[in-house]
């Protein structure tokens, strides 16, 4: 269930594709949490975040240390999140990887390929991670989070 999309981020600079229509911040319930689409301001990818109850083994517990959790790119986010409700602990994943595409990446580092970065951005479109796949891989991580029982 969707319990609210927002548009902020003004992408008159994005590469045309399909984030230019898509929201910047999705909040969502599933299976009783509540997930979040974000999209990074510099960059344009989108992360995924589930929030973790106080009565989950997880809660609190930084990403680092969490094992038998798969997810796109692996666990990359842990931190306290200030909802308008509540203050909430989430863990989280990026889609800005190699072999992923973010909208932003070729033009900001366009000027310093040839020195330091040559080949490690996608410049394919076809490689961009949609709403449509973070949704999925949060409900995974959603399924992961409510059978987890630690290492």
């Amino acid at each position: 269930m969707i319990i609210y999309e927002k548009h902020f981020i003004d992408k008159s600079q994005y590469p045309d594709g399909e984030w230019k229509n898509e929201p910047d911040e999705i909040c969502f319930e599933y299976k009783g949490y509540n997930c979040y689409i974000m999209r990074n301001s510099i960059f344009g990818h989108l992360n995924g975040y589930v929030s973790i109850p106080k009565s989950h083994i997880l809660y609190e517990v930084d990403y680092n240390d969490v094992s038998n959790v798969d997810v796109h790119g692996g666990l990359t986010f842990t931190a306290f999140y200030l909802a308008p409700e509540n203050r909430e602990w989430l863990l989280g994943f990026d889609c800005n990887h190699l072999g992923d595409f973010a909208p932003l990446n070729a033009k900001l580092y366009k000027p310093i390929e040839h020195i330091l970065l040559k080949g490690l951005f996608e410049n394919d479109p076809s490689l961009y991670k949609n709403v449509e796949f973070v949704k999925k891989e949060i409900e995974s991580m959603v399924n992961q989070i409510i059978d987890y029982k630690g290492q």
